[in-house]
């Protein structure tokens, strides 16, 4: 009687809320500090309390895509909970990796204090443009911002969906 899409969405919502406290704890206080540092005003406040609130969108559904092609991959495989867990850890390695590398990537960036804004424009723009309209006051980038984050979220379960009951199965 519940169709598929409204299975994965609430799923996918209470993924969102655990990622939400991750968020709080990693945006809030770099939020405070730049408010303290460089004079945030009531607006920027408010757009950063926003792009707290839907940052998580496409940090989750990376990690849902992810999570799919390691269930598609083990499920076809004999030993499916061996298969699964070897691939999560490999997944784990290769982001534990990837943070470790990123220091030198953002040191790098920071030498070219231009290019860390650029790097983040090109491969995340929906950071960027959450960081912008707060700094700025730009209601057009903050709702771009959440623009990227809506569509790439509501694009995802609907594919997704298509496939879920088949999945799940």
């Amino acid at each position: 009687p519940v169709k598929p899409r409204a299975v994965l969405a609430s799923k996918l919502v209470s993924l969102t809320v655990s990622q939400l406290l991750v968020s709080c704890v990693i945006m809030v206080p770099g939020i405070v500090v730049y408010a303290v540092l460089g004079g945030l005003s009531p607006l920027g406040w408010v757009f950063g309390i926003i792009s707290v609130l839907f940052s998580p969108l496409v940090p989750v559904v990376l990690a849902s895509i992810i999570s799919a092609v390691i269930a598609a991959i083990s499920s076809r495989l004999k030993f499916k909970n061996l298969v699964s867990i070897i691939l999560s850890f490999a997944f784990f390695s290769l982001i534990m990796i990837g943070s470790f590398n990123l220091q030198g990537l953002l040191a790098s960036f920071a030498a070219n204090a231009g290019g860390l804004a650029e790097g983040i424009r090109q491969y995340m723009p929906f950071f960027y443009y959450y960081g912008s309209a707060m700094v700025t006051g730009s209601v057009l980038e903050l709702l771009i911002a959440l623009a990227i984050s809506a569509a790439v979220f509501a694009l995802f379960v609907w594919v997704f969906s298509i496939g879920y009951k088949r999945i799940n199965q």
